[in-house]
């Protein structure tokens, strides 16, 4: 399900795998970057196959790992008939004998090289610009997905189009992402959008691992590390490759206080505005006061949830003990933010609470 979101449902990665195959059915040929933490890689080359065939039923896609032979060697031996093979003369080059065979299957192809190092990228790129140089005009041609995860130029060479992932996908998109992921769990919206936030924030660029980190719900809000821990120990994205944890816990600690000042933060202010909105009068009768840097308050609205704590301390305000309580809560929280400290999930759920 999840694959099927991320390549259908977020905007900008359909429009990168619609960008793959309208270049083929312009007639292009393409270099795909496409890095290591790009997600279900075999969806997406299924998804792009099935579009290809709804389009243009004459050509099929083979995909292939990179070989080691060159380019016009290889495909002379792999779509080429062994008679076809036998007329070959070492004195043309192999762009051109294939390009003037029109009776071999390779002019029916969409071929897919995967995992090319870019040293091989630059040599089927030259056998590219041979092959089309010698292909008549208005005739079937083979057209190639060379799929790297370097920097390749393709500049001077018609009909090739550069196609990269990461020039196209960008943090709001994992975000985007995991918010739809979140949209069907059973837990307050202010809830799954906290969750959105610090997932996205926690996992980066690894959308395979968001998705993990997502299902693990109210675990991942209380013990993100944790969590992480468990699914780089138990699981792998769907190629094989095993999760990894890319940053010190005290770096994940830092993202858990980015994603807190963000979300949380506000809430926190607009208590603080609703609070003495509730008790202008009493609070205005205190005043002024000075805060602890000796600066001389005299405006309600300036009034911090510490000096409003002291009020209550000093019977200048009287509150019950819930909202005391919640008004000592949510102090904590705030200094504890401003000084580069994390809160508790438990806090944090209260907070957010606040928020609906």
């Amino acid at each position: 399900m999840e694959q099927r979101i991320w390549w259908e449902h977020i905007t900008k990665a359909s429009y990168f795998m619609h960008s793959v195959t309208d270049a083929l059915l312009d007639g292009k040929s393409v270099v795909l970057s496409m890095p290591h933490f790009v997600p279900w890689q075999d969806t997406f080359q299924e998804m792009v196959e099935d579009i290809l065939r709804q389009e243009n039923a004459e050509n099929s896609l083979d995909c292939i790992e990179c070989p080691e032979e060159p380019a016009g060697k290889y495909l002379l031996e792999h779509y080429c008939k062994k008679e076809k093979r036998a007329a070959y003369r070492c004195g043309m080059s192999y762009g051109e004998f294939l390009a003037g065979s029109p009776d071999i299957v390779l002019h029916h192809r969409y071929l897919w090289v995967r995992n090319m190092p870019k040293k091989a990228v630059n040599e089927w790129l030259q056998f590219i610009a041979e092959y089309q140089k010698y292909l008549e005009k208005d005739v079937p041609q083979a057209l190639f997905i060379l799929e790297t995860s370097d920097t390749v130029s393709e500049k001077n060479i018609r009909d090739i189009q550069e196609i990269r992932f990461d020039n196209i996908i960008h943090p709001y998109d994992v975000f985007t992402f995991c918010i739809l992921l979140c949209s069907e769990m059973q837990m307050r919206s202010s809830v799954r959008s906290y969750l959105a936030e610090l997932v996205s924030n926690i996992c980066g660029n690894d959308i395979e691992l968001c998705a993990k980190s997502i299902r693990k719900g109210k675990h991942f809000l209380s013990n993100p590390l944790d969590s992480l821990k468990e699914i780089i120990q138990t699981e792998v994205h769907s190629d094989g490759r095993p999760f990894e944890l890319d940053s010190e816990p005290e770096i994940i600690e830092n993202k858990i206080w980015e994603s807190q000042i963000k979300m949380l933060f506000p809430i926190i202010e607009r208590y603080r505005s609703k609070f003495i909105k509730q008790y202008y009068q009493e609070v205005s009768a205190s005043l002024p006061v000075k805060n602890s840097l000796g600066q001389v308050i005299d405006s309600p609205q300036d009034v911090e949830l510490g000096m409003l704590v002291q009020l209550v301390g000093k019977k200048s305000l009287f509150l019950d003990d819930t909202a005391y309580r919640e008004l000592k809560m949510f102090r904590t929280a705030r200094n504890d933010l401003a000084h580069l400290r994390t809160v508790d999930y438990a806090i944090s759920e209260q907070i957010l609470h606040h928020h609906d």
